[in-house]
């Protein structure tokens, strides 16, 4: 139900900042999911370790399959950019199942505009000129034009919706990933219902299609893709 798009080059700690809320969402008994390209199968104890995950992979197919077969989890997507337009469809879909989605990209252009403006969320380190402003018109945050300043592993966080913005913290400020933390998982549960979840049909982990196509909310085309992974 809500979404985080979390910005940052290689070697700039945005992974770093990604477990840190992964950390603060298990110590509020979340689930978490993790699609992470750069893990090796076979050690996933120790990912998870790392992730506090209970379930993580880099296989794409794997990971949609574990995301359509459960509901209200923290969805983190390493390396996201390389996923589009396979998130695309799988945004539309997961968002109804009650899971927050952390897209993790180098760039927050990068990402297509589908899913870049429907994000609640972001959370940027140094970016360049032209990143900033069109960062700046999505989120209408004018602070968004010093993020071109912010220090090596620090960011910017905004939160539009509630007037929400800190600038140039460190990955792994405690007090700030909490209240990044805190303001998802009250967002999440603010938009939970059991009205919503028995109407689309999420119980005994089955999708209403019909109802979401009528809403338009998905098209065919995304039902039986999601169909062939289910």
């Amino acid at each position: 139900m809500v979404s985080c798009l979390i910005g940052g080059k290689s070697q700039f700690g945005k992974t770093s900042l990604a477990q840190e809320l992964a950390n603060k969402y298990h110590e509020n008994e979340c689930i978490i999911a993790v699609f992470d390209p750069l893990h090796v199968e076979g050690k996933e104890s120790k990912a998870k370790a790392a992730w506090k995950a209970d379930f993580i992979t880099n296989i794409w197919d794997k990971f949609i399959e574990w995301a359509w077969t459960h509901t209200n989890a923290k969805l983190f997507i390493e390396e996201a950019q390389d996923r589009f337009p396979n998130t695309t469809t799988f945004g539309k879909i997961i968002r109804h199942l009650g899971h927050s989605v952390h897209y993790s990209v180098h760039f927050p252009t990068d990402v297509p505009p589908a899913i870049r403006n429907e994000c609640d969320h972001l959370i940027t380190s140094r970016m360049p000129t032209d990143c900033g402003k069109v960062l700046r018109q999505i989120f209408v945050c004018e602070g968004l034009k010093d993020i071109v300043k912010i220090d090596r592993y620090h960011f910017t966080w905004v939160n539009p919706l509630h007037n929400e913005i800190i600038e140039n913290f460190n990955s792994r400020d405690e007090e700030v990933i909490t209240k990044i933390a805190d303001f998802v998982m009250d967002e999440a549960e603010a938009g939970e219902s059991e009205e919503m979840v028995e109407t689309i049909g999420i119980y005994n982990n089955e999708i209403n299609w019909d109802y979401l196509i009528a809403e338009g909310h998905i098209d065919e085309d995304a039902q039986r893709y999601g169909t062939e992974k289910l």
